[in-house]
């Protein structure tokens, strides 16, 4: 027997370039991913006020959009990036009035009411205390991890998708947060409020991100340009009906007005590690087995601002972009308990192969196939002499390839080897 260690170079790099173009007139994103604010506006009495103009600013692009009340004194703003706004109403003869600091997170739909005086002289009202937001318009059920918390959550090889462990309502297998076939596809094998595992429906910027195999995830983006990622867990809209469980959405991050960049690199080495307790508990002759080998070099950065050409563009307000890449080199091992041939069977003698048959031990007898013949109606072989394939028989290629098993580095079963 063998307790093998195969060392394999991993070689996965990630990387996302995300060019928004977001105009003040028209701007089209998926739904299911942006937010809405709507309230309605009225006079101190109570009274509707049709209308009154209310403007939504995102305070880090000055991207806005405007709606009018109607006659109930109700607006709607749709399609608002996730971010923090500052949100004004004007009305004829009227009080203006802004709220600062309006936060709107992934797919919600927020109330804000506003109330306005008549104006004596021209008036407005600056409101900067924190205002709670009220979702009276959708039953929906979820969990929002903002940006800063994303960034500061202590998160196996910087997997966002690991988060999912910390999610009320969400229940992971012991292989969350591993990647299936590399780091870019993720083995959703979770639960949302009791659905189904791996029956989850996974956006990314509102677009679907599974395969349909086994529903896993086929991309995941680098940490850093993440904004913000919530689960939907009950009571969602029928945008997200697809999903047998929860709707997992993710929300990268866009370029503002400012210039922004950053970049990274993580390292991890056994080096820097104590030895397993079973590596101690199976130790041989006084010395316990080796560190399990792990190199892995994690690196990457992030770069976005406003679109600019000199003399041509200023995208200030208006466009931006954001970009972000990120790459990893690995050696990961593999543990595992295997059997390889004996020296004597590789040199094809099985004259002490041995297999356990209804709880006895039974040589494992080997016939030579150049031998097959039909003897009344029923095919049979002659045995090798002593169990021993002569080596003019053997495979050349076969004799080859033999060469490269490792020799075996603890004893096998005392009986069957």
């Amino acid at each position: 027997m063998i307790d093998q260690i195969l060392n394999s170079r991993q070689r996965s790099k990630a990387a996302t370039s995300l060019f928004a173009l977001f105009l003040s007139t028209s701007v089209m994103l998926a739904q299911t991913f942006n937010a809405r604010l709507t309230g309605t506006v009225t006079d101190v009495s109570g009274a509707a006020l049709p209308g009154a103009t209310v403007t939504a600013t995102q305070v880090q692009t000055g991207v806005r959009k405007s709606a009018s009340t109607d006659e109930s004194g109700i607006y709607n703003i749709p399609l608002l990036l996730p971010g923090v706004y500052e949100v004004s109403v004007e009305a004829a003869g009227m009080q203006s009035q802004v709220r600062r600091d309006v936060r709107l997170e992934v797919n919600q739909t927020a109330t804000l009411d506003f109330r306005l005086g008549v104006a004596q002289v021209q008036t407005s009202v600056d409101v900067t205390a924190e205002i709670p937001l009220l979702q009276s318009e959708t039953s929906s059920v979820g969990t929002t991890l903002e940006n800063k918390l994303i960034e500061q959550y202590p998160l196996i090889q910087r997997d966002v998708m690991g988060m999912l462990r910390s999610l009320p309502g969400v229940v992971t297998s012991s292989s969350i947060g591993d990647a299936r076939g590399g780091r870019n596809v993720f083995d959703s094998t979770f639960s949302v409020a009791g659905g189904r595992s791996s029956t989850n429906e996974v956006l990314l910027d509102g677009a679907p991100n599974t395969i349909g195999d086994f529903n896993g995830v086929v991309i995941v983006p680098a940490l850093d340009s993440v904004q913000e990622f919530r689960v939907e867990s009950s009571t969602y809209s029928a945008e997200f009906g697809r999903s047998g469980g929860g709707a997992v959405n993710v929300v990268t991050k866009s370029g503002t007005n400012e210039l922004h960049g950053g970049l990274y690199y993580f390292h991890q080495n056994d080096a820097f590690n104590a030895n397993s307790f079973t590596n101690n508990r199976n130790a041989q002759n006084g010395q316990a087995l080796p560190k399990e080998l792990v190199k892995r070099h994690q690196y990457g950065g992030t770069f976005g601002g406003p679109v600019f050409l000199p003399n041509i563009y200023n995208g200030r307000n208006k466009t931006f972009f954001f970009t972000s890449f990120e790459g990893r080199r690995e050696r990961n091992p593999l543990q595992g308990l295997y059997s390889i041939p004996t020296a004597k069977e590789m040199a094809g003698d099985f004259s002490e192969t041995y297999a356990i048959v209804n709880g006895q031990p039974q040589q494992v007898q080997i016939f030579n196939p150049f031998t097959t013949r039909l003897v009344n109606g029923r095919y049979v072989r002659d045995a090798f002499p002593g169990n021993i394939i002569p080596a003019s028989m053997q495979n050349p290629i076969a004799r080859e390839v033999l060469k490269a098993y490792p020799t075996p580095n603890r004893p096998g079963d005392p009986i069957t080897g």
